[in-house]
């Protein structure tokens, strides 16, 4: 999509990871708080706008 979005044409991502994901190793007990940080995730409901662009009519088609 990045490729093909020329002068003039702008692109957002409207998604950002912002929740984290934590992971205790399997032989740890319990009690011991919360595990240590693996990756970010991004909660995405249905009908959210994943990007956006500006600059492009509907009628224009990609090259």
């Amino acid at each position: 999509m990045t490729r093909y979005a020329h002068r003039g044409r702008k692109i957002w991502i409207r998604i950002f990871p912002d929740k984290l994901f934590t992971v205790r190793p399997t032989e740890t007990r319990r009690g011991w708080g919360k595990g240590s940080p693996e990756y970010w995730v991004s909660v995405v409901k249905p009908g959210l706008r994943l990007y956006e662009m500006s600059g492009v009519s509907e009628k224009q088609p990609f090259p």
